[in-house]
């Protein structure tokens, strides 16, 4: 397995990330380190994850996350149908508190093709 590490802001500031990833992984995952730069960023108990995006061919994909309140991380495990289609997606983050959303800056998803 293989195991990627980003950061990701609440606050929408400069490039998004770009995750490189193979046509049809599987064993992999993505850990993101959530904060804010700019203002201050709590993540609180019962916090609820999901990654949820676009892939290339315009099918949406959706998956939900381990959260870590302590260490403000968000793990996505990987999955064949996020890589299932060459190209670039656009993905967030979803947190959920209390029925409320915050989302993540974006990110791109670059699934390569052989």
């Amino acid at each position: 397995m293989v195991t990627q590490e980003f950061e990701l802001s609440v606050t929408p500031i400069g490039s998004p990330p770009v995750i490189h990833l193979n046509k049809d992984d599987a064993d992999f995952q993505l850990v993101f380190y959530i904060d804010s730069r700019s203002g201050t960023f709590t993540m609180e108990n019962n916090t609820s994850a999901q990654i949820r995006g676009t892939k290339p061919d315009g099918t949406k994909f959706q998956a939900s996350g381990t959260v870590s309140v302590v260490n403000k991380t968000v793990t996505i495990n990987g999955d064949k149908n996020m890589t299932n289609v060459p190209g670039i997606g656009i993905f967030e983050i979803c947190l959920t508190h209390a029925r409320k959303e915050l989302y993540t800056q974006n990110f791109k998803v670059c699934i390569e093709d052989i």
